[in-house]
């Protein structure tokens, strides 16, 4: 993946450093779980639960790293390089298009904003989980803006620095935000690890709702992993969409020359697929 992001020369030592305090307070919190385990007699419900967590975030963090990371590319390789003064019937003033990227860079700041408040609160999680913990809900930008009108002053510095590095770094910052945001939906699954093994054992119940004629097994085994993959495709599929709509729309300097010549066959083809995803995921939301 051809990303600037992640060749930034500052990643030589950053990425290290914060990726070893990230591990030593990682390996210092399992280390007191195991112990605690061992110490009432349950060690091996432990280790049964680190291989849950562990299987299902690596594989979380790698399709939506890679899914994310191959977009990135594909976008970084289709988008101008050169500003193109010549007017166009599907060109952009400035006037449209300084309003249009700051909307996409402030839905970015706000999905990332959601995930991350909710991975954080996963970060050290509760000795014995609750067999069928609370899903967050997908994320819905209203709801995430109308809580910044109540006085959270850090989270709203949080998003508006996020829109303005993202209209002058986007190709660096995108790459970030596809790295943290990868990491934020693999510790929310992990959390999760009892929703995948409970999905992975069913039992019926020999009784039916009503209304669906579902066994009654289907709501308390498989609908928790449909929804789980419901939140995080809804997440990803957004995130991906409006990364590379505001990747290709900052391309070539088009903001600082104040003019947009509008999308080339490719990118709309690019920008298609990502919206025909996004509807695929919210209907089987429905």
């Amino acid at each position: 993946m051809n990303l600037p992001f992640f060749k930034t020369p500052i990643l030589r030592w950053l990425a290290p450093l914060v990726g070893g305090l990230i591990l030593l307070d990682l390996l210092s919190f399992l280390l007191a779980e195991g112990l605690w385990f061992q110490e009432v007699g349950y060690l091996p419900v432990f280790t049964t639960r680190l291989i849950a967590q562990g299987a299902l975030g690596l594989v979380i963090f790698s399709l939506s790293l890679g899914f994310l990371g191959v977009n990135l590319a594909i976008a970084h390789r289709h988008a101008r390089s050169k500003p193109i003064r010549d007017e166009s019937p599907n060109g952009i003033r400035l006037a449209g298009l300084l309003p249009l990227t700051l909307l996409l860079s402030l839905l970015i700041g706000l999905l990332v904003l959601h995930h991350g408040q909710i991975a954080l609160s996963h970060w050290h999680p509760s000795l014995v989980p609750r067999a069928t913990p609370v899903l967050p809900q997908p994320f819905n930008p209203i709801v995430v803006l109308q809580s910044l009108w109540q006085p959270k002053i850090r989270e709203t510095i949080a998003v508006l620095a996020m829109m303005a590095m993202l209209l002058l770094y986007p190709q660096r910052i995108l790459g970030a935000i596809a790295l943290f945001t990868s990491l934020a939906f693999s510790l929310i699954a992990s959390e999760r690890w009892t929703t995948l093994l409970l999905a992975l054992s069913p039992t019926t119940f020999n009784a039916t709702d009503p209304l669906f004629k579902a066994d009654i097994g289907f709501y308390i085994f498989s609908l928790p992993l449909w929804e789980l993959l419901r939140f995080w495709l809804i997440g990803l599929a957004a995130l991906a969409l409006l990364s590379i709509g505001l990747l290709y729309l900052l391309s070539a300097d088009s903001l600082s020359q104040g003019y947009f010549p509008g999308f080339s066959s490719v990118q709309r083809q690019h920008l298609y697929s990502l919206g025909g995803l996004m509807l695929l995921v919210i209907s089987l939301g429905y």
